[in-house]
């Protein structure tokens, strides 16, 4: 029963898919960005000049970036363009991206609202001009799908789709995130929004999504657990978070390898930081039976 629910939330997903050419380009997918208003919801805001220098580099080196999901905080945050104002530095460098042609949006659970209104994202309001100027503008998906040559296609998708209230009832849980769930962590109760803090319910995500790709004898890379995966046959991958206390990981994509990445701030011996990257696990992106 659950695999079905999971099937046909996929199958929805994959109405609004971005087709890429994978023969052609290299990757990094990251996701569970859970940009906010800076306040101590905004998850994303003690990473934020170590991932904006990490996406300068993968842009540098004409990678392709997909986001896979997660990058708005909008179940706890209404204003999106707080969000824009504040982490506009962010929203510069994928821009530059986009303007290359090199950046993919898919929504999640957590900002499902901006595939609908892909709108919101294209100005922001500038305080300097007093007037709206270019931010983002990309189309935003469900799902991507990674075409290429003699080898298994690479679905991905957010990964709320196996789970199903995460995808079938998000407007109910906005609600209560932002007017029940809220309130009351303030008052001390723990946060119940993050997937990563049950092992039943993200083991239970990382199992359908395998099942699915083997039966559809393909690679399916996820995100929403927060926790990253690289199952041993080769058909499941999730990309983590950046978002992480002290560290973001992501996937790379290159020549028919996947890497999972780690960046981290490194303190040298001479007491000076850095911004480090750590491959974590490399393996060939193909299937084992």
């Amino acid at each position: 029963m659950q695999y079905f629910i999971t099937q046909k939330a996929i199958s929805k997903s994959l109405k609004h898919c971005c087709t890429i050419d994978g023969d052609k380009k290299k990757f990094i997918i990251l996701s569970d960005f859970h940009m906010g208003i800076a306040s101590h919801y905004d998850g994303f805001l003690n990473n934020s000049k170590l991932i904006a220098f990490a996406l300068k580099e993968y842009i540098k080196n004409d990678y392709t970036i997909v986001i896979n999901g997660d990058f708005l905080e909008l179940w706890v945050n209404r204003n999106i363009e707080t969000i824009k104002y504040i982490h506009q530095d962010i929203f510069e460098i994928l821009d530059e991206a986009n303007q290359k042609g090199n950046l993919v949006y898919i929504a999640g659970n957590h900002d499902s609202t901006i595939f609908n209104h892909p709108e919101e994202l294209t100005t922001r309001f500038s305080l300097r001009t007093r007037k709206n100027i270019p931010c983002l503008k990309t189309p935003v998906y469900l799902s991507a799908k990674v075409v290429r040559t003699d080898k298994p296609d690479i679905l991905i998708i957010h990964g709320h789709q196996a789970s199903f209230y995460n995808f079938y009832t998000i407007p109910l849980l906005r609600w209560g995130i932002r007017y029940l769930f809220r309130p009351l962590e303030i008052l001390g109760m723990k946060d119940t929004t993050r997937e990563r803090l049950s092992s039943i319910e993200f083991g239970r995500v990382d199992a359908q999504l395998t099942h699915y790709a083997k039966q559809n004898n393909c690679i399916v890379v996820a995100g929403h657990t927060h926790s990253s995966v690289c199952e041993d046959t080769g058909h499941y991958y999730n990309d983590g978070t950046v978002i992480m206390p002290r560290c973001a990981t992501l996937l790379e994509l290159e020549e028919n390898h996947f890497s999972l990445i780690r960046w981290d701030i490194h303190i040298k011996t001479s007491g000076t930081l850095h911004a480090r990257r750590k491959v974590l696990v490399k393996r060939n992106a193909d299937v084992r039976i």
